[in-house]
């Protein structure tokens, strides 16, 4: 490329389904990554993206009109999908009849249409072309984003997800390529190896299992695999909850074909589609699942879900020959850290990368990437190749708080001393303390943790994703057994997984058991590990019952929030510290600084907030 020719500017879109966003590459470089939660304030708002959108064009003073490509990650069009519906009339052929199975199929069918066509008259209504508009395959893009963010040269990539574009699941054998894409849009480098129908998702039943516990489907499946840990499946008991589950979901070998990594029949992932064990929809109510579980306590029913989820999961891989020593998950089963682990202890894995953003809300990424190698039908003219596409080596895409932010809320904060004097219990007194330096401002930060209070912290641009990684955090001591249960009280949170350590990369090996330095995937909360017994004993707050945690290991970053981690360990020579998300039950983690002292002030959710330069304390934590 001649450097005086411009950029290529994709806009990346996510599924207007659940937790949408938007993105923005420019030459390959991920420039802008949001959700629309995050503007809207609605959890995982299922809205278009419209707040998205306008927020990078705003950010980069750019014109509908400026983006070169916009890029969908679902209904890949009509090549793309009639090799998958294929697939699925063999799965149709094969089974009985069933009246669920159509109910499926139309409703899919009928869902599909309605969301492509809002898709595509928002885009239009803001002021875009139909023919900046491509159209991606749903599971492709997980794969190009789990695989391309990734630091592997060669990798195999495995999707699981609810649904999207008629598979629930796929495997992909992937290696850099520096070439371009083919005549038929295929992106080099890529090779489908197998695939899952919708008709037999597992992520389905998971989230079967997680609204009957009286928890809301897709969002709160973190819960069910917290309170597994504390039932028993028991697996070999014919009146378990393993035994209840595996009338819903088991692995067969397939009639035809053969497995050219093992040169055996294929296995496969089947599911009862007579609709009594289960059915294809994320709140179904199959009732002979229903009946048999009647009698089984919620923790036992946690345990046996999470027990088969990870028996099909890891015995589809192994019996495939779907292993190598470097792994890459994306799609929202993933989101699953007690799976990831047992992933990266099967035979021959040496590293599992999972894509911090798994669920569909980064599928925007993948999309966009896509389009920036002039995958599928009419490539740019000024389509790259993926050695456009560099690792990534953090997270932090979304908007930043600003200095004129943070001295809008430093003179609100003195206002209110001034008017409310000594405070009272509704309206506490809060001090504002400036600190430029920043291994200072730490320094304070961690004496008021190791003290026992709990700081907010919002700094810098928002992080991509699920997980609170330092830029929009509550932290605290890690000494209390009794925090996890006090936090989540006055966070207004009903959850049974621990809260989550953070450490610094020279402490991680004393911490957590197999944690190697290229373990990618523990910079962003997406895995877990067994604990060391001295962990155990000195970090008690962030050790579940089973013996594991899910860290987040920094390396390196010479940001505010590795001083404040750093400090903390100095000064209390303690290995970890509590890192969860700034936000009170049922919203969204915080975003402005507004959104921070909101959560601060009004909702109480820390005892100090953070605000680089500033530092405000309520009067609690000034006589503590």
């Amino acid at each position: 490329r001649h450097r005086d020719e411009a950029p290529l500017l994709v806009l990346g879109i996510g599924t207007p389904t659940h937790d949408t966003g938007a993105c923005l590459l420019r030459d390959g470089a991920t420039v802008h990554a949001v959700n629309e939660e995050r503007f809207s304030r609605r959890k995982l708002d299922t809205s278009f993206p419209r707040h998205c959108i306008s927020f990078i064009l705003a950010a980069e003073q750019l014109k509908p009109s400026d983006i070169d490509v916009v890029a969908l990650g679902l209904f890949g069009g009509a090549n793309a999908k009639s090799g998958q519906m294929l697939a699925v009339m063999q799965r149709l052929h094969d089974a009985p009849p069933s009246e669920a199975v159509h109910e499926r199929l139309q409703v899919a069918h009928e869902r599909d249409v309605h969301f492509a066509n809002l898709a595509e008259e928002s885009l239009l209504q803001m002021g875009f072309a139909r023919s900046q508009l491509r159209w991606y395959d749903h599971h492709l893009c997980h794969a190009y984003s789990a695989f391309y963010c990734s630091p592997f040269e060669s990798a195999l990539v495995v999707t699981f997800d609810g649904r999207g574009d008629c598979l629930s699941g796929t495997v992909y054998e992937a290696k850099r390529s520096a070439e371009p894409v083919g005549p038929g849009g295929e992106p080099p480098g890529f090779e489908l190896v197998a695939t899952t129908s919708f008709l037999d998702s597992l992520a389905y039943l998971y989230s079967i299992v997680t609204q009957l516990l009286h928890f809301t489907p897709f969002h709160h499946e973190g819960k069910v695999t917290g309170l597994a840990a504390k039932g028993k499946s028991r697996r070999g008991d014919d009146a378990g909850t393993f035994a209840i589950f595996s009338k819903a979901i088991w692995l067969e070998e397939e009639p035809r074909g053969t497995n050219p990594r093992t040169q055996k029949r294929p296995w496969a992932i089947r599911t009862d589609l007579t609709g009594q064990y289960y059915k294809a929809f994320s709140s179904a109510e199959p009732p002979a699942l229903l009946r048999d579980l009647a009698a089984h306590s919620p923790e036992d029913i946690a345990a046996g879900v999470q027990d088969i989820t990870e028996h099909i999961v890891c015995e589809y891989l192994v019996r495939n020959g779907f292993l190598a020593p470097r792994m890459c998950v994306a799609g929202g089963l993933f989101a699953n850290v007690k799976l990831n682990q047992r992933i990266r202890t099967l035979p021959g894995v040496q590293n599992v990368y999972v894509f911090p953003h798994m669920g569909d809300g980064g599928i925007h990424v993948g999309s966009a990437m896509l389009a920036t190698v002039g995958a599928g039908v009419a490539p740019h003219p000024r389509s790259l190749t993926s050695a456009a596409f560099q690792p990534w080596d953090r997270v932090f895409f979304g908007p930043a708080i600003y200095p004129d932010d943070v001295e809008d809320i430093a003179d609100r904060a003195v206002g209110l001393g001034k008017q409310r004097g000594a405070g009272t219990q509704h309206q506490p007194r809060v001090r504002a303390r400036r600190q430029h330096d920043i291994s200072e401002h730490a320094k304070l930060v961690a004496e008021h943790i190791a003290k026992g209070h709990v700081v907010g912290l919002a700094y810098g641009r928002m992080e991509f994703g699920p997980r609170a990684l330092g830029h929009r955090s509550i932290l605290a001591s890690t000494t209390d057994r009794s925090t996890n249960d006090r936090l989540n009280e006055r966070l207004k949170r009903t959850e049974f997984m621990p809260l989550a350590p953070v450490t610094v990369r020279s402490q991680a090996s004393r911490c957590f058991k197999g944690w190697r330095d290229d373990h990618i995937a523990a910079r962003y909360m997406t895995m877990c590990y067994d604990v060391t017994d001295e962990f155990r004993d000195k970090c008690p707050a962030v050790v579940h019952v089973d013996g594991t945690a899910r860290p987040q290991v920094l390396d390196g970053e010479a940001d505010l929030y590795q001083h404040i981690v750093q400090a903390y360990i100095d000064l209390t020579g303690l290995p970890a510290l509590v890192n969860t998300s700034f936000n009170a039950h049922g919203e969204p983690i915080v975003a402005s600084a507004a959104d921070a002292w909101r959560g601060f002030f009004d909702q109480d959710c820390c005892d100090v907030l953070s605000l680089y330069p500033f530092l405000f304390e309520k009067d609690s934590s000034l006589t503590a």
